[in-house]
């Protein structure tokens, strides 16, 4: 069953440059990747799957990974959708870049983020009932967190943005049964006004969904892979921070030389 895989690639990064890294964070490059491109790896694609990508204009994200996802992935349908302003978190940012493409409405829509790896399994993409947030066992108060049914453990009873209800944490990856239920869910929770630290999160919308009496699921994800911050990412890769800093110089001077060659050549002279 052909799906659409909405990642929302368009945040600022500020994590990244606080470490010291300014490349946007989809073009932070570990071991010859790109961060869009390692995440980009977890799904098993399909023809007639789409692909849509929301990314800052000003970060030419577009321009660096068009030629080669095209290269890579030739069985999809990709999308770019090019935001001039940062807009207020992960739904918001969703819901923009879908109303921006001409989709089927009733085809199975995953949104994820850009910064998490996974291992796939089918039951990822078969959305049974309204919704589902994949999940894996997780330390912390940082996620978004999904309570289990006690006799049906894959049914979730409530989600919670940033409190921890149970140790089951969301890897980013939402399913919805069609695109224009999310749509139709995210207009509403956007209308409400209703942020989390001044940002709109899926998570909150899911909890909406459970209290209007829809079913949403909670698959188990396994070999998840943080690329989230700095020490994340180097914790995934097993780097220090300055070999990051190192592999990202040089790929910034890569690109400076295959855009500029006569300046590279005027130096040398």
């Amino acid at each position: 069953m052909a799906k659409t895989v909405l990642i929302p690639a368009a945040g600022a990064g500020s994590r990244f440059a606080q470490a010291g890294i300014t490349t946007p964070k989809p073009l932070i490059t570990v071991e010859g990747r790109t961060i869009l491109e390692h995440t980009l790896a977890s799904f098993r694609w399909s023809s007639g799957d789409q692909l849509i990508l929301a990314v800052q204009r000003q970060h030419r994200i577009r321009d660096r990974l068009s030629p080669l996802l095209r290269q890579t992935h030739p069985e999809l349908s990709i999308h770019w959708v090019e935001l001039e302003t940062l807009l207020p978190g992960q739904l918001a940012t969703a819901t923009a870049a879908i109303e921006a493409c001409e989709i089927a409405s009733d085809q199975v829509l995953l949104i994820h983020n850009c910064d998490t790896g996974f291992q796939w399994n089918e039951q990822l993409g078969v959305i049974e009932g309204s919704a589902a947030m994949a999940v894996f066992e997780a330390e912390g108060e940082h996620w978004s967190f999904g309570q289990p049914h006690p006799q049906d453990p894959e049914k979730a009873i409530a989600i919670a943005e940033k409190q921890r209800i149970s140790s089951l944490a969301s890897i980013g990856l939402y399913g919805f049964r069609s695109t224009s239920h999310f749509l139709c869910r995210a207009q509403q929770q956007l209308s409400q006004g209703e942020t989390v630290r001044g940002e709109h999160f899926i998570a909150p919308m899911l909890q909406q969904c459970l209290e209007a009496g829809e079913s949403v699921r909670l698959p188990r994800v396994d070999g998840v892979r943080l690329f989230g911050t700095p020490r994340e990412l180097c914790t995934t890769f097993s780097i220090s921070l300055e070999q990051l800093k190192d592999q990202n110089l040089m790929h910034l001077k890569d690109e400076a030389a295959r855009e500029h060659p006569q300046d590279i050549r005027a130096e040398q002279n």
